[in-house]
C-alpha cells in the first residue's frame, strides 16, 4: 500500500543538513535539523534527499543521517525511482530546502517559521490547483 503524503520536500544535504564545509569535508548535523526534519514529517511531508554528492560521498552522507537517527525521516523508496527525476537528473519534488537558495545566512533562519512557511505555500499550491 503507498502512503498518501501533504507533498514532496527535498533537502539539500551540505550546508543544509549539515554545517557548512568544503567538500568533500562533511559538517555536523545543525542544530535545529532534527526538529526540523520531524516537524515537517510529523505535518505529513515524504522527506528526500537532495545532493550532489555520488558514490562514497553519498555513503557518507548516509550514514551521516544514520549516525544522528535521521535515516528514518526519508523516503529511500522515491530515490530509487527514475520517474521521480527530471530530464536532468534533479529530483522532482514540490518543495526545495536547500541554503544556497536562502538570501540570508541558512544558521540565520528560525527552523520553526520556515516550516511554517513551507506548509502555507503547500497549502496555496493546493488551492490554485483545485481552482483551476
Amino acid at each position: 500500500m503507498t502512503k498518501a503524503y501533504k507533498a514532496t520536500i527535498a533537502i539539500d544535504f551540505d550546508g543544509t543538513i549539515t554545517n557548512f564545509s568544503t567538500f568533500p569535508a562533511m559538517g555536523t548535523v545543525r542544530d535545529g535539523i532534527p526538529l526540523f526534519l520531524s516537524m515537517l514529517k510529523s505535518r505529513g511531508y515524504r522527506l528526500v534527499l537532495n545532493t550532489c554528492r555520488t558514490g562514497e560521498y553519498f555513503k557518507e552522507a548516509v550514514d551521516c543521517l544514520k549516525g544522528n537517527y535521521l535515516y528514518p525521516l526519508f523516503d529511500w523508496e522515491y530515490l530509487n525511482d527514475p520517474k521521480h527525476f527530471g530530464k536532468y537528473g534533479k529530483v522532482l519534488a514540490s518543495f526545495y530546502v536547500d541554503d544556497s537558495a536562502c538570501i540570508e545566512n541558512f544558521d540565520c533562519i528560525d527552523l520553526t517559521k520556515l516550516a511554517d512557511a513551507i506548509d502555507e505555500r503547500i497549502q496555496q499550491k493546493q488551492l490554485r490547483c483545485e481552482l483551476h
